[in-house]
């Protein structure tokens, strides 16, 4: 069974560096490994309302954009280590509601 540590390593030398602004969180438990990067803020000009809304369509951006790629990595990881793979993206201080949190592909 592969440590934390090995499944970090092989995370960080496997995902595009492009994706999130600093290193990506890497939990793992008995069954799934989650992947949680953080995307850089989204300037945003108006008050609180357009300031969320900003953040949850970079979310929406970054879970399209790199659906397939995203699947392809969790299809690889499976392979390696015997466990499915989840993805989080979060942008400020605030993670995506708990209906999309951790989402999959």
């Amino acid at each position: 069974m592969a440590t934390t540590e090995e499944v970090k390593g092989w995370l960080t030398g496997r995902l595009p560096k492009e994706w999130f602004a600093g290193a990506p969180e890497i939990r793992m438990d008995e069954d799934e490994i989650w992947v949680i990067g953080t995307l850089p803020d989204v300037p945003a000009t108006g008050g609180q309302d357009a300031v969320k809304a900003a953040r949850e369509g970079a979310i929406q951006r970054f879970r399209e954009g790199t659906r397939e790629e995203r699947i392809k990595i969790a299809d690889e990881a499976r392979q390696r280590f015997g466990k499915n793979l989840a993805w989080g993206a979060k942008v400020g201080i605030r993670r995506p509601s708990s209906r999309t949190w951790p989402y999959r592909s």
